[in-house]
């Protein structure tokens, strides 16, 4: 096998080649300081990263309810969401909130403020769902800062977005929505009540170390870090031109091919989740985005089988890519019930966009040569 087979889309995309060419472009033309307005090619950088922020905006169909600072992608901006919002806004709240399946940076971000305010972590069914009693209990104890992983990236789960939104409003709370996992791999969806959006780019086949943190133009954050008055005064720093081009260019690249592949990717993910199912295995997780399939093998399939077959070719994930360092069994299954077997079991699937064809029976053709 010449070419390596990838399935680990959900840890990150290649730079699809919209954004290269962008990226190229910008560090050929593109390269003065974009606060240099006081010639004519500083000018030209501030127009181009202006135009890049209302067509990220205009294309998430976000510009009349948002504004957008950028930032080196969704851990920061998770942070800013979560440190900021909470300077900003602590004489009200109550407390901060994350679901036990959200991303890691989300917990570690809780766990760092817990000495300033009271931090919860949110029950999940063995779905991989939000425990909708609990998280309406919880509510009644005033407003808080509610974090949701649109989509979760070990799981694919997709979680009710807009009815937990409309309690945590309800209450006088806060949302903060990493949506990392959602831009590009599921249809676009109204997030026009978000208080707090994160994304980044390397997700959704642009390049890395650059993201945004979309604020609802009612809402307010402070800052977490100090230098010029940049992003409104909320991140300072000399903007990446050719990552905010890049990333504008794969966005709109991204969009357009998802919808023209959705159908398609749709089929392979039924293959895939088909195949594993009639040899036993079960797969982890409710109302799941058709991109990401996590599969609870049985124990034919062993994990030294894999390697030993065919793991130095075939890409996927035995957990999160921000985890695999971690010897901890994977805290999204064990928050769904899972044993620590049953994890040690379980790998991620994760298909993505412009894959080569056959891609799916040659990967399937790997797990039948060990069945």
């Amino acid at each position: 096998m010449t070419e390596p087979l990838y399935f680990d889309f959900a840890a990150t995309t290649p730079l699809c080649s919209a954004a290269r060419d962008a990226m190229i472009n910008a560090l050929d033309h593109d390269y003065a300081n974009y606060n240099s307005i006081n010639h004519a090619l500083g000018r030209d950088v501030h127009l181009h990263i202006e135009d890049a922020r209302n067509h990220i905006l205009e294309s998430l169909r976000l510009a009349h309810s948002h504004y957008l600072v950028f930032t080196s992608g969704a851990t920061e901006s998770i942070n800013l969401a979560n440190q900021g919002g909470f300077r900003a806004y602590q004489r009200s709240l109550k407390g901060i909130a994350a679901l036990a399946t959200d991303h890691k940076v989300s917990l570690e971000v809780l766990n760092a403020l817990s000495s300033s305010i009271a931090t919860t972590l949110l029950p999940v069914d063995s779905g991989g769902l939000i425990d909708d009693t609990y998280f309406k209990n919880f509510l009644k104890g005033g407003p808080s800062l509610v974090n949701i992983c649109a989509v979760n990236n070990e799981t694919g789960v997709i979680q009710p977005i807009h009815e937990l939104t409309q309690l945590v409003h309800q209450s006088g709370g806060i949302v903060h929505l990493d949506a990392s996992q959602m831009i590009g791999k599921m249809p676009l969806i109204d997030l026009s009540e978000i208080d707090f959006m994160s994304i980044s780019a390397h997700k959704f086949y642009g390049p890395k170390g650059i993201g945004a943190l979309l604020i609802k133009k009612n809402r307010r954050i402070e800052p977490i870090f100090y230098g010029s008055r940049q992003e409104y005064g909320i991140r300072p720093g000399t903007p990446a031109n050719h990552q905010i081009l890049g990333m504008q260019a794969a966005l709109s690249d991204t969009l357009k091919t998802y919808m023209a592949q959705k159908d398609q990717l749709e089929l392979e993910y039924h293959v895939i989740k088909n195949y594993f199912e009639s040899k036993g295995a079960v797969i982890n997780g409710k109302n799941t985005c058709h991109l990401t399939i996590n599969i609870k093998l049985p124990h034919r399939f062993s994990r030294k089988l894999i390697e030993e077959g065919f793991a130095s070719y075939v890409a996927f994930s035995f957990g999160s890519a921000c985890q695999t360092t971690n010897l901890a069994p994977s805290h999204v299954l064990s928050a769904m019930g899972l044993g620590p077997d049953e994890i040690s079991r379980s790998i991620r699937i994760s298909l993505g966009l412009n894959m080569p064809k056959d891609s799916v029976a040659s990967l399937l053709s790997c797990f039948e040569s060990i069945s």
